[in-house]
Order: C-alpha cells, then structure tokens, then sequence
C-alpha cells in the first residue's frame, strides 16, 4: 500500500451575516470538497495548503484558525491501494476566483448549513459539521 499526505483549507467568509464556504468540484474522480493537494517537495503545510488555494481558485487568505482538521481515507489508483491523509487549515478567504481549468470543473460559495448536501465524500461531511459547530461561536 502506498501512502501520500496532501494538505488544503477550508475557505470560508461572511456574507450578509452568513458563512459560506467555497466547494471545488475536482476533475480527477468528480466530486465536491475542499481545495488541496501535495506539497512541493519541502513544503511547510500551511504554505502547500496557502499555495494550493490560490492555484485552484486565485483566493487569497485574510484569517488563519489556529488549528487543523485531519481527513484519512482509502482509494485505489491504478490498481494500487492508496491509504491518504489530509490536513486542512480553517481560513477566511477572499478574492476574484479563477479556477484552476487542468484540475477544477467548478466552484462555489455554499451556505454553511447547506455544505454536506453538496460535499460528495462523508468524511469531508464530517469535517463541514465541526467547522459549523466552531462558526456557531464566531
């Protein structure tokens, strides 16, 4: 089994007294999550996490949630098992987007309280539940 850790955010901002986050539809596999990806080589978290954000969908970050958010989960890719985790950061977010067209279908800002019926996988479901349970406070 092959394992890979990949890193993103959870990109969120207010708007009229409402969160909302922003939802990627990925090509590779065709569901909707949050944005993410590999490191280059190095690469601190924060900053692959940071890059990867504005690659796909030219946001930038004004606020950074002193915590992260682990996802882990198995595919197969050619055949290979794959045993990946994730590590998101919690950020607020704006910014014109443009979407990155090799790797992204399509994105949108979604009400929080609506997110999990547009997310595709449960365990990024879950992970929409406890960011609305820490926005419920903000």
């Amino acid at each position: 089994m092959k394992y890979e850790t990949c890193f993103g955010t959870i990109p969120i901002r207010k708007e009229k007294e409402k969160w909302q986050v922003f939802l990627l539809l990925h090509k590779k596999g065709s569901f909707w999550g949050f944005p993410k990806g590999h490191s280059n080589g190095k690469e601190e978290p924060f900053l692959a996490a940071t890059r990867e954000l504005k690659e796909e969908t030219n946001l930038e970050i004004t606020k950074k949630w002193p915590f992260s958010f682990n996802e882990e989960y198995q595919f197969e890719r050619k055949k290979e098992k794959i045993q990946k985790k994730v590590i998101y950061f919690l950020v607020e977010a704006q910014g014109k987007i443009l979407l990155q067209k090799e790797e992204i279908l399509d994105g949108k800002w979604v009400d929080i309280d609506k997110a999990s019926i547009v997310i595709t996988f449960p365990q990024s479901q879950k992970l929409m539940t406890s960011v609305a349970k820490i926005l419920e406070k903000e």
